[in-house]
């Protein structure tokens, strides 16, 4: 994973680390974009990201466009597809909050 954290290079003995407003705005940023893309898919008047979506959900839709998708497409077939679709949307409203949440409590890993 990446840290956005910033090592005080001034003193090279030191593993103090600072954050900038820089540090902050990206953090803010990266975890606005995946909420805002999570929420678009919750309130998609179409229901494709829900479980019970008609004909296809999205991600089986999505997953029919490149080679390592169709790999997940074969494991999982359209069931598994249709289970999993619902996870995205939690997932991207989630993960990135939650992950900007953990590196505001100095915190390497989740």
């Amino acid at each position: 994973s990446i840290s956005f954290w910033i090592v005080n290079s001034k003193n090279k003995s030191s593993t103090e680390t600072f954050v900038t407003p820089a540090t902050i705005a990206l953090k803010l940023l990266v975890a606005w974009l995946y909420w805002d893309a999570g929420y678009g898919k919750y309130s998609d008047p179409l229901g494709g990201w829900t479980l019970n979506a008609q004909p296809l959900s999205a991600l089986d839709t999505y997953v029919r466009h490149t080679v390592v998708a169709r790999y997940m497409y074969g494991i999982l077939g359209p069931t598994g597809l249709r289970y999993m679709t619902p996870t995205v949307v939690y997932a991207e409203m989630f993960c990135a909050p939650v992950a900007l949440a953990g590196s505001y409590f100095r915190k390497n890993t989740i």
